[in-house]
């Protein structure tokens, strides 16, 4: 069930476009940013505990850049990753190039009860989500390549968001 879906979120992300993804990433960031320098600076954005409306703005200040892996492979695994069993997925390059990516998914940090996965730390959060998170990583967003940071607002909240718009136009598009 993970594989297949990890695989069908790979196949909407690819379909939709790089630039496209970028566009709306953008797009979102900055009306998210407009809305969020209305709001008193030092208060907490809800649901983000610990992050201010300041802190979210800094986060999505730099534009996103994404770029089409030369090659991206998927790993499914059924284990905890190293050292802290609640990260669910993670992303590396593998070669110095940084072309070439790999996406890993820890099975042990997600609940399979019934027909759904969802993340034994935070059931909210939808698996696609997870796997959209790392996606925009192997394009390069990371710290790595670009000297950003890599947060909740960046790549969890605003791609989750874009992505789940664009998917949505998509599927009504071809209806």
């Amino acid at each position: 069930m993970a594989a297949a879906q990890t695989e069908a979120a790979f196949q909407i992300f690819f379909s939709i476009g790089i630039q496209r993804i970028q566009d709306r990433l953008n797009q979102l960031a900055q009306r998210r940013t407009a809305q969020w320098r209305l709001m008193p600076q030092n208060s907490m954005i809800p649901g983000l505990a610990g992050v201010t409306y300041a802190d979210g703005i800094a986060e999505l200040a730099p534009p996103f850049l994404l770029y089409q892996p030369r090659s991206l492979t998927l790993d499914v695994l059924d284990m905890a990753f190293p050292n802290n069993p609640s990260v669910p997925a993670g992303q590396r390059f593998t070669n110095p190039e940084k072309t070439d990516s790999e996406v890993l998914m820890f099975l042990r940090a997600f609940d399979f009860t019934g027909n759904n996965l969802t993340l034994l730390y935070n059931p909210l959060t939808s698996f696609r989500c997870i796997v959209y998170h790392e996606l925009l990583h192997a394009c390069g967003e990371t710290p790595e390549v670009r000297n950003i940071r890599d947060g909740a607002i960046r790549h969890s909240m605003i791609g989750c968001d874009a992505l789940t718009e664009l998917e949505d136009e998509q599927t009504s598009a071809s209806r």
